[in-house]
């Protein structure tokens, strides 16, 4: 991955809705959205963490 897709992927991060995210309950939507790659690092558990990232290679355009 290169720098862009890397900022790209950042982000993507902060434009992910709630209704993406169903495996987020409501306070931790509340801690994901405060600061969504925190959350990403260190909050998310597995599951919690390939929902995210699902989304966030969604948002990816193909080169």
């Amino acid at each position: 991955m290169d720098q862009a897709g890397f900022m790209n992927r950042v982000r993507s991060l902060y434009n992910i809705d709630r209704h993406w995210l169903p495996e987020l309950s409501a306070s931790e939507w509340r801690a994901f959205s405060a600061d969504p790659p925190r959350f990403l690092v260190v909050a998310a558990d597995d599951a919690q963490a390939a929902a995210i990232w699902r989304e966030v290679e969604r948002r990816q355009t193909p080169r």
